[in-house]
Formats: C-alpha cells, sequence, structure tokens
C-alpha cells in the first residue's frame, strides 16, 4: 500500500508529491534511527529504510540494493528495479516483520517475491519457516491456493510448508498437474503427494474391510437373524468404495453406513453396528491428511 507525501514549500512552484509505502515512510520504525535509505521502486513509490537493519540481516541484501544506486551509496535515491508489493515483502522479509499487518499481497506476488528472494540475499530456508511472519503469510493463501503453495515450497525445498499445503491438496485431482507445474514443484515432492493421496485410499480400504461382529446370541437374536448387520456394512462398503477418495468425508461414512442400517430391527444389533460406525469415523478422522515426516523423507531420497 502507498500514501502520497509533499515535498517542498505549500503551493511554491518547486514543490512536488512522491509516492511512498504505508509500512516504510519517515518515522515508521520509532525505535530506529532516522531512516538512511531512500529506495524507489520500479512503479515510484518510495521506502525509506536503515542500512544497518538491512545489513544485519543480509549484508549481500544491502550490497545488491546499493549495486542499484546512481552513486553507489546511500546517499542518492536507489531506483530499484522490482514493484512495491515485491519489494515491500522482501524489506519486511529482512526487518522481521509481517507485511499482512497492513494488506495481504495476491499469491502471485508472494510466490514473485521469493522467486526474488535468493538473488537479493535473502535466503528462503532461513525465512520462510514456523514462526516467521513469510512462513505465516503464505499459509494464509494455502486453503484457497494450496497447489501454488505446495508448488513454490517444492521449488525451493521447504519441507514444513509443504507439509502444510499438503493438507489442503486432499480433494485436489493430482491427473491435474501439468508438466510445468511437476517440474517446478520436482519430482520428490511430485512423488510424495501422490503417496499421501494413495496411502490414504489404501488406510480408508482397510477401514472398510473390518466388518462388525456380532454380540452375544440370545432367544431373541440368533447368529441368523444378526447377518443383518453383516449384510448393511457390505452394503454400505459397496456405496463407499465405488468413489473412495482421499478427502473421503467423515460426514459421508456416517451418513452412508447409517442409512444403510436402517433397517436392523434388533436394539443390540443396532447398537454393535452404530459402534463400528463411530469407530470406523474415529480411526478415519486420525488418519494423518499431510505428510508428518515429510521433512525427513524428502532429505533421505
Amino acid at each position: 500500500m502507498s500514501a502520497h507525501m509533499s515535498v517542498g514549500a505549500p503551493g511554491a512552484e518547486n514543490s512536488f508529491q512522491i509516492e511512498y509505502s504505508t509500512s516504510f515512510y519517515p518515522g515508521s520504525h520509532p525505535h530506529e534511527a532516522d531512516a538512511d535509505l531512500i529506495i524507489s521502486s520500479s512503479d515510484n513509490v518510495h521506502f525509506f529504510a536503515h542500512a544497518h537493519t538491512i545489513h544485519h540481516t543480509s549484508p549481500q541484501m544491502l550490497q545488491r540494493i546499493l549495486s542499484f544506486s546512481p552513486t553507489g551509496t546511500k546517499d542518492a535515491v536507489v531506483c530499484f528495479p522490482l514493484d512495491s508489493e515485491i519489494l515491500d515483502i522482501l524489506l519486511h522479509t529482512a526487518y522481521g516483520t509481517s507485511c499482512a499487518e497492513h494488506c495481504i499481497p495476491s499469491i502471485d506476488i508472494c510466490v514473485d517475491a521469493i522467486d526474488q528472494m535468493k538473488r537479493y540475499g535473502l535466503d528462503p530456508h532461513a525465512f520462510i519457516r514456523p514462526g516467521q511472519p513469510l512462513f505465516d503469510l503464505l499459509l494464509k493463501h494455502a486453503p484457497h491456493h494450496p497447489l501454488e503453495i505446495y508448488i513454490l515450497a517444492g521449488h525451493h525445498g521447504l519441507p514444513d510448508l509443504a507439509e502444510r499445503a499438503s493438507s489442503h491438496l486432499l480433494a485436489f485431482q493430482l491427473a491435474k498437474i501439468d508438466n510445468e507445474q511437476a517440474t517446478r514443484m520436482g519430482h520428490r515432492y511430485l512423488r510424495r503427494l501422490f503417496q499421501l493421496h494413495a496411502g490414504r485410499v489404501v488406510v480408508l480400504k482397510q477401514l472398510l474391510l473390518r466388518a462388525p461382529e456380532g454380540h452375544p446370541v440370545a432367544l431373541a437374536c440368533g447368529a441368523e437373524r444378526q447377518r443383518a448387520v453383516v449384510k448393511a456394512w457390505v452394503m454400505g462398503v459397496t456405496v463407499v468404495g465405488w468413489e473412495i477418495r482421499p478427502d473421503t468425508s467423515i460426514y459421508h461414512l456416517r451418513s452412508v453406513f447409517e442409512r444403510c442400517g436402517a433397517s436392523i430391527q434388533c436394539p443390540e444389533c443396532r447398537h454393535v453396528y452404530g459402534a463400528h460406525i463411530q469407530q470406523l469415523v474415529s480411526d478415519w478422522a486420525g488418519t494423518k491428511v499431510r505428510m508428518d515426516l515429510y521433512r525427513s523423507s524428502i532429505r533421505s531420497d
């Protein structure tokens, strides 16, 4: 985000306005000394920064920024070749602060900024990890742009971010991943995503194959009558198994099996059947939805 500031005496012929960042403006960091580095983005938004803060985070970043100064020093306005939204993310990263406090950048801007980090002296591995503002910013996009976040994580080798994004990809049809996306994320991350989907399907099939056991034989309900429980379960398995998916919901499971068992008459049988449905739902809810050991697995490949 940006605003305007007048420079020169009000009403004077030589006065003019400049556009400046609402995050990096004169006095925006009261705990710091006065800003001694002015950076102008490619869309002419001015950022008032502190050379020592940037140098403390990354001497290479400060050196790269000053390489665009006409004098090679901080004494002149630096004309930076990046858009203000990207520069804003880079500077917030250097300061250890979150740009999301003012405005959440789009997913495309976030991806572009992270792709530029190494070029400007910032290591993505150091700044995109749990507890870091940039990590939290990317997680805000994960529910709506999980594939973009996962591809970004794979491209830069960020397993913690990939883990978090993978839980939002259970409903995604992996066949829709094109060659460009697969190449950018890398074969290891692509394989792990397929393994997550396939693994959940296998687990659900195993859970479904555990048929409920009968209750002790009673005069009112013998072994023959109790077959209705197994029959209802098999019917439910058939319905669920027809379109089994890694993102099959517990609500769908409960609905299908309760509907298939609606005709069970014996109270004891209904209790056994209902308890088995609850066990199925609990076991499926406890099945991992992301690659928990992703980091060690990726690095051992």
